[in-house]
């Protein structure tokens, strides 16, 4: 019985040698890049449309200056939502209130707030509220591409459009 482990443990240890030869890192410097999305405008209907808001508050902006260059960009897209009846929903991170969404992008009195970590869908009310208007179509903006606007691949996978506004998203991972 022992010889039998022994020629399985050797066997294991065999084939992983031999895969790590064939690795993604053998292969690394031989990977090309995609090329870089085309970027289109779009129409927007507004009766089908919901701007998203994604963590634009005090704590998560004002100690990244490339999430402090995209209030202004934010505020602007804002005012245009509010002036053509666009549903506006924020979100915050966990455990802080509505208050602390920066004052340049306040919520109105009837505009949705959440909040949630990554998944702004997960135990919210977002995807009732996107479902109750009739949401089909849905612009992003927000702090970390890689954290909060996450959610851009949330949309897509419960049937609505993503609109990505490329300008008005910050990651962590740029300098």
């Amino acid at each position: 019985m022992k010889s039998f482990y022994t020629v399985g443990i050797i066997t294991i240890f065999a084939v992983g040698v031999l895969s790590a030869q064939n690795s993604v890192i053998d292969k690394w410097n031989s990977i090309e890049a995609p090329a870089a999305p085309t970027l289109e405008s779009v129409e927007v209907d507004p009766s089908v449309t919901a701007l998203l808001i994604l963590d634009i508050e005090q704590r998560t902006v004002p100690a990244r200056p490339r999430a402090v260059a995209i209030v202004p960009g934010v505020k602007k897209l804002l005012s245009w939502a509010r002036k053509n009846d666009i549903l506006v929903v924020y979100s915050t991170t966990p455990g802080v209130s509505p208050n602390t969404i920066l004052s340049e992008v306040k919520p109105a009195p009837n505009e949705v707030v959440v909040a949630a970590s990554v998944d702004k869908y997960f135990n919210t009310k977002l995807e009732e509220t996107l479902r109750a208007k009739g949401i089909t179509n849905v612009i992003i903006t927000g702090v970390a591409a890689e954290g909060a606007v996450h959610v851009l691949n949330a949309p897509g996978t419960r049937g609505n459009v993503t609109i990505t506004k490329l300008d008005m998203i910050k990651t962590n991972h740029m300098k």
